[in-house]
């Protein structure tokens, strides 16, 4: 399916840690990453709500997907204003834009 969707012209590639258990990123990092990481957009979503919980989702996915960095990396599944709120107070975004550095 990767080397369908590579020929086919697709260089998009979305992942999140609950996708399949983790199991859709170490797919894409078994057969994707490893020939085609300088060829294609790969991006990732953390679902913890603390900031320790998104470095560990950021580590295991740079693992999973056998690659040191990821093109776009998003917070995942915001569910109220307060869901917001807690995130940022629990220092979510302090770890997104450290990583982004």
């Amino acid at each position: 399916m990767v080397e369908r969707s590579i020929e086919l012209g697709i260089r998009f590639f979305d992942n999140a840690r609950r996708y399949h258990d983790g199991r859709s990123e170490e797919y894409m990092g078994r057969f994707l990453t490893p020939k085609y990481r300088d060829q294609i957009f790969l991006m990732s979503k953390a679902p913890a709500r603390t900031g320790e919980g998104v470095r560990q989702q950021l580590d295991e996915s740079l693992k999973a997907l056998n690659t040191d960095y990821l093109d776009l990396w998003q917070i995942h599944t915001f569910t109220t204003p307060e869901d917001v709120d807690n995130r940022l107070r629990d220092g979510v975004l302090d770890v997104f834009l450290e990583a982004k550095e």
